[in-house]
């Protein structure tokens, strides 16, 4: 279906990541629709700034996010 796929980190979403005026989520030039965390579950994932930033800037986009802030917390809890 030619849908184009990037793989990034935390880091170099902040890097390199960006919003635009309509709050798209800005990438390497691309304009970014959909967010699917591969990471993100424990503290261990943010070991620094760059990384709570990068989530930050993902939360504020109008970019789907999968899972949500909401489920990826959730999912986080300790028991």
């Amino acid at each position: 279906h030619g849908v184009r796929t990037v793989r990034a980190t935390l880091a170099e979403i902040n890097a390199e990541g960006s919003l635009s005026a309509a709050s798209s989520l800005q990438f390497r030039g691309d304009d970014i629709g959909l967010v699917y965390f591969r990471a993100g579950y424990t503290p261990n994932d943010y070991p620094t700034d760059a990384e709570w930033s990068a989530r930050m800037l993902i939360e504020k986009s109008n970019a789907l996010k999968s899972p949500s802030v909401a489920m990826h917390l959730a999912g986080s809890k300790k028991v």
